[in-house]
């Protein structure tokens, strides 16, 4: 019952709780710290898609556009890339080339058929290119390297890939899914350790393992965690909490529209940008001081 601490520490503890979150899958990839714009830390991240404009903006060549790569289909990917082609078309004079790769067969793969199609439409119009089953295994400067040696040539490299599991949890010796990610029970415990829990993207739920790593499921999870570490601090029973069957995702579009999509149901247009807007809003809204 103790947290060792990178600098030798360590602190002695009667219950925990973990939402540490996930990384990002393959930053272990040759190239991939050094060389990539990865979406974590956000407040890094937005500081390094202002100097990707303004390089964009200082590029001079007629011949060949700004090309920005950006490894990762899923939602994250998606929305990065709309909206930021879109931002690049309002500040930049010169072409821009965005080019999405995803090593699967298909993009959105936790999601409805009907919303990867309307993705793969918008992507023409919009002129990002989407390119399945593509696997990159290397990133040198300005450089992508893939599967079978390909090398493809850009001006900015963006790192949008799936979770991957913080490695804590498996060196400690903790229950972990084939993944790496820790087990926890209905009541949000880790399996065989009823002093420990764990929410969020870091932990897998044994009777749900397919719940994806959303951050509908984190937020409600924080209700259900709060009230069993009480309730075991208490003695008194815990809750078990069992995830929703599906949730509205939606997607920026960045020209002022938005798409959704729950229980494979399309919705599309500036209202759906207005309701995603009030939505993160109030969200955010929660954690903000008053004073």
């Amino acid at each position: 019952r103790q947290i060792l601490l990178a600098n030798g520490l360590s602190i002695r503890f009667d219950i925990a709780s973990f939402d540490i979150g996930a990384t990002m899958a393959g930053r272990d990839l040759p190239g991939i710290r050094q060389h990539t714009t990865t979406t974590r830390p956000l407040g890094l991240f937005i500081k390094q898609v202002d100097k990707i404009v303004r390089a964009a903006q200082k590029h001079c060549s007629t011949t060949t556009p700004f090309r920005i790569v950006v490894v990762g289909a899923g939602m994250g990917g998606i929305e990065l890339s709309f909206t930021l082609q879109q931002r690049l078309r309002q500040n930049v004079s010169t072409a821009v080339q965005i080019l999405i790769l995803q090593n699967k067969p298909r993009i959105l793969d936790h999601y409805a058929d009907s919303l990867a199609r309307r993705v793969h439409q918008l992507s023409k119009e919009k002129d990002v290119q989407i390119q399945c089953n593509r696997k990159v295994v290397a990133v040198e400067p300005n450089t992508v390297i893939l599967a079978g040696g390909e090398r493809i040539h850009c001006q900015a490299i963006l790192w949008v890939t799936g979770p991957a599991s913080q490695p804590m949890f498996k060196e400690s010796g903790l229950s972990t899914d084939n993944s790496g990610f820790v087990r926890v029970h209905p009541t949000l415990q880790i399996e065989n350790q009823t002093h420990l829990f764990a929410t969020g993207d870091c932990a897998t739920l044994i009777d749900y393992p397919q719940t994806s790593r959303a951050g509908v499921y984190a937020i409600r999870q924080g209700t259900f965690i709060t009230r069993n570490i009480r309730a075991l601090l208490s003695g008194k029973p815990l809750q078990t909490y069992r995830p929703q069957k599906d949730f509205l995702a939606l997607i920026n579009l960045g020209d002022g529209r938005a798409l959704g999509t729950k229980w494979g149901q399309l919705v599309e247009g500036k209202w759906v940008m207005t309701l995603k807007d009030w939505i993160d809003r109030r969200f955010v809204k929660r954690f903000q001081s008053s004073t």
